[in-house]
This record gives structure tokens, C-alpha cells and sequence, in this order.
């Protein structure tokens, strides 16, 4: 499955760029996931890949996020690694993401 990323202007290019997102550009959906987060709140994450192998989100739940439990990690069979897959909140998926 294929998810794109919404861009309108020059500025959203570069506001996206900045959160490690590609305008305009589609990634691969592998897998939805509910998690604990610190709190023990639940959160409906989801696994995406930049097609390009690289360039990854970086907000919350992203491989630097300080989001991250140990159990969490664990769950999802966590790794950060420059290669392109990454991890978001399905709220974050659903304000940056326009089209799967």
C-alpha cells in the first residue's frame, strides 16, 4: 500500500523538508501498530518507508523521538537506522498524509 504526502506551495516544501517529509511524494505503508507510551496511554502508530531508503521523519515517535519505551521498542521490533522506514502517530500520519 502507498500513502503521499500533500504539497501546495514552495513553503510547504521546505516546512515538510524540515520535519524530514518529501512533498508530493509517495511512501510504503507496512504496518499499524498500537503502542504504550510513557504515560501507558495507548497510541495507534504506523510504519512507513520513503522509497528512497533514506530521509525519515523526525518528530515524535521518528527513530531520534524521545517517545520511545523500552516495551514499545520491543513491540515493533524497533531499529534506528538510516534506511528510509520509520514510525509516526497515525495523528501525525493523518496531518501530513493526504492519500493512500
Amino acid at each position: 500500500m502507498a500513502a503521499g504526502v500533500s504539497q501546495n506551495s514552495e513553503e510547504d516544501a521546505k516546512m515538510l523538508q524540515k520535519i524530514g517529509l518529501v512533498g508530493g511524494h509517495s511512501y510504503g505503508l507496512i504496518a499499524v501498530h498500537v503502542v504504550k507510551d510513557k504515560k501507558g496511554q495507548n497510541v495507534n502508530l504506523i510504519q512507513l518507508r520513503n522509497p528512497w531508503g533514506s530521509f525519515e521523519w523526525n518528530g515524535d515517535w521518528g527513530d531520534k523521538s524521545d517517545c520511545w519505551t523500552d516495551e514499545a521498542k520491543a513491540e515493533v521490533n524497533f531499529t534506528d537506522e538510516d534506511d528510509g522506514t520509520f514510525w509516526m502517530s497515525f495523528d501525525d500520519f493523518k496531518k501530513y498524509f493526504s492519500r493512500i
